[in-house]
């Protein structure tokens, strides 16, 4: 996440097209950007997450040096209630 926008790996770039992924990505009213991530985008970001059917939304906390308070983004809390909310619907 950075500043008002949720950016999230391109599928050529080796990401899964999961079940989560593919929910917060049909939330229209969240600004999502497919893109090629690169560890400078990881350094400017104000907050990162995983995404796991498992797990849901899972907040990260720190990537090498750099630290994140992913659990107090307002975006991120708002993709777990999203996951929450059609967690238990199909496909």
């Amino acid at each position: 996440i950075l500043a008002d926008q949720i950016i999230t790996p391109t599928l050529e770039s080796g990401c899964l097209a999961g079940i989560i992924r593919k929910k917060i990505l049909a939330d229209k009213s969240c600004k999502i950007v497919e893109k090629d991530i690169r560890s400078s985008d990881l350094e400017k970001a104000d907050a990162v997450f995983l995404t796991n059917s498992i797990m849901g939304v899972m907040p990260v906390k720190q990537i090498g040096e750099k630290t994140y308070c992913s659990t107090e983004n307002d975006w991120i809390k708002k993709l777990i209630e999203i996951y929450s909310k059609r967690g238990n619907e199909n496909g």
